[in-house]
């Protein structure tokens, strides 16, 4: 009981000289402080998550951190594809992973292609989650552009045989989709495909300010306390 007091005497004290030494705002320490309690199955998977391997995901909204925590939408219609190309991606990722993945959060470790969805945010998976990714398809959207292109040339084409076809070939016969080796994934700069309840993120724009920048280092400090 008294180590457990003095631990956690010892940290706050650790909290406060870093706040103090990056002169954080009392919101930098909030949203330390919730991923440290809300995100350490990713942390454990992830232990350099801001610097070394961040998770990228493009946010459209001007707040500089999305931490309600942001519920993840299950019954959303696809952007950019047929929605009947993930349904039938969903039976197969159902099967193999227990997970209808393409209803999942959609992020990678290239922030120059989450920026094409928003701004950029590092984000932090929350309790418990399962993720996947392909090592062969960098995004799901672009293979089945590839894929429908040259598929219009053959004889007979079809818009349903395209869309069931890009994933029986694509998707299930070449796609190679793993759920292991998270920092792989991140650092391939593909797709990966996130399955949780919620998130915590913050808008990593300060990476690029040079006083900005000299406070993600100690909010990462505190992170990894």
């Amino acid at each position: 009981m008294r180590s457990t007091e003095f631990l956690k005497e010892d940290i706050t004290t650790r909290i406060i000289e870093i706040k103090n030494k990056y002169n954080l705002s009392p919101r930098m320490i909030e949203f330390c402080m919730d991923v440290r309690r809300d995100c350490q199955p990713y942390l454990q998977a992830n232990p350099d998550p801001i610097f070394g391997d961040p998770l990228f995901r493009g946010i459209r909204t001007e707040k500089e951190f999305v931490d309600e925590p942001t519920k993840i939408k299950t019954g959303r219609d696809p952007v950019n594809s047929p929605a009947i190309i993930h349904q039938e991606a969903n039976v197969y990722f159902i099967d193999k992973f227990k997970q209808p993945f393409r209803n999942a959060l959609f992020c990678t470790g290239n922030d120059i292609e989450a920026t094409g969805y928003g701004a950029e945010f590092i984000i932090f998976p929350k309790g418990d989650f399962q993720f996947i990714w392909s090592p062969v398809i960098s995004d799901f959207f672009t293979a089945y552009e590839d894929f429908g292109e040259a598929y219009k040339k053959t004889p007979n084409y079809s818009a349903s045989d395209l869309q069931h076809d890009f994933v029986e070939a694509i998707i299930i016969g070449k796609g190679k989709y793993t759920s292991k080796n998270l920092l792989a994934a991140i650092r391939s700069g593909h797709e990966i495909m996130i399955s949780c309840d919620s998130y915590h993120g913050f808008n990593d724009y300060n990476l690029y300010e040079p006083n900005g920048k000299y406070k993600v280092y100690g909010m990462e400090e505190i992170i990894k306390l």
